[in-house]
């Protein structure tokens, strides 16, 4: 087999889930690097005119955006005739905080006279994917809503040749509507996502980010959050919910999503102490007007209490958590696609095989046309595995040609 026509599978390992992110055209073979991409987000500037609420949602977007995303690189660009153009930053970054205010301030300050400066934008993404030498699945996210002075039919024709670009080297553009977005807009960052392979989102609170979490989540194949708790509440009214942290967890994350800047959360450990005051987890807290998330890092096993105070409006709570283990790929040699082959996988704690108790774990291959395929595997001496409950689960997989 000729080295140059060889392309690899790539897999992620979270959550006890094998995923092979991509194959060859003869042969599929795995591999545990994962490149981390880089991300863009564009704000349509004469869409936020000065409105506190959309500057809240959008910071609020990028906070969120940032730490659902890591040490993935972001640059944010206000498409504003001032052009302000802040990062590259991450979440993982000291700076993230910094780039935050920077941000909040650069739409406070929005003036847009021609809305074609966001293809100015868009061609500054472009430059930037490409100095990078950015992988496939590096992404774009354009928010935009009520902009008086956008023709938004002419301008998504104006953006066509660009956006296809970014569709034609896998950087797909996502659109997001802010809230109060008019049919115009919504139907051009439909037309905007469509063109390049993204998707359209909307920055509703709280359902609406809530929805890109869980889609980010899954883009990333690390799974989807869990609800916690909420409801619809006053200034007056306090709530207090309880999450459980069981032992073994490596990283817990609380979002906590409301529909203005009203009220405060605070989180307490099972000793009663506040999240960074008498424990020994590594504590992150990201506080933006929509948003309220702690990130625990080998968190203390027990109940962990949220009190909400002084929320005028709808408050919801999820929680993400993954623990010490991960999944190890057996199967180095390359599969022929086609002919049957079998995957093997076990579960380890460090550099040991672990025996985890009603594990399940699942390979999702995608075949050269773009075919998305989800096997379950097995431990059960069945289907390829050749012993059953000895921690190395296996697959039969069908022809892929």
């Amino acid at each position: 087999m000729e080295r140059r026509r060889t392309r690899y599978a790539k897999l992620a390992t979270l959550a006890l889930i094998v995923v092979l992110t991509a194959v060859l055209p003869q042969i599929a073979m795995a591999d545990d690097n994962i490149q981390p991409g880089s991300t863009v987000v564009i704000v349509d500037g004469g869409a936020v005119n000065n409105s506190l609420s959309s500057v809240d949602v959008t910071t609020s977007f990028v906070g969120l955006l940032g730490t659902l995303q890591g040490n993935r690189s972001t640059t944010f660009i206000n498409a504003t005739d001032d052009y302000a153009k802040i990062g590259p930053f991450s979440g993982n970054d000291p700076g993230f905080v910094r780039a935050r205010e920077e941000i909040e301030k650069s739409l406070f300050t929005s003036v847009q006279q021609d809305p074609m400066v966001l293809f100015h934008a868009l061609s500054e993404a472009h430059n930037i994917f490409g100095n990078t030498r950015s992988p496939r699945g590096s992404s774009v996210y354009i928010l935009s809503g009520n902009n008086p002075k956008a023709d938004f039919t002419t301008l998504t024709e104006q953006l066509r040749p660009i956006v296809t670009k970014f569709g034609e080297k896998g950087w797909p553009i996502h659109g997001v509507a802010l809230p109060g977005a008019p049919e115009s807009a919504v139907n051009f960052l439909t037309a905007i996502a469509s063109m390049s392979g993204g998707g359209l989102h909307d920055l509703s609170t709280p359902d609406g980010f809530t929805k890109i979490t869980n889609s980010i989540l899954n883009s990333r194949a690390i799974g989807s959050i869990s609800e916690i708790g909420g409801g619809s509440l006053n200034e007056s009214e306090l709530l207090a919910t309880s999450i459980s942290v069981a032992p073994g967890t490596k990283e817990t994350t609380l979002f906590f999503f409301k529909e203005n800047r009203h009220g405060s959360l605070s989180l307490s450990n099972p000793g009663g102490f506040e999240a960074n005051m008498g424990d020994q987890s590594e504590s992150y807290l990201l506080e933006t007007p929509n948003a309220v998330i702690w990130k625990l890092v080998d968190p203390l096993p027990g109940n962990w209490r949220v009190d909400v105070r002084g929320i005028d409006g709808l408050l919801t709570g999820w929680s993400y958590s993954t623990n010490k283990y991960d999944v190890a790929l057996d199967s180095q040699e390359p599969l022929q696609l086609d002919k049957p082959g079998v995957l093997i996988a076990h579960i380890r704690e460090g550099d040991n095989l672990a025996l985890v108790d009603n594990a399940t774990l699942l390979v999702r291959i995608t075949t050269p046309t773009g075919a998305m395929l989800v096997h379950e595997m097995n431990d059960s001496g069945v289907a390829g595995d050749a012993v059953a409950g000895d921690g190395f689960h296996a697959v039969t997989l069908p022809s892929l040609a």
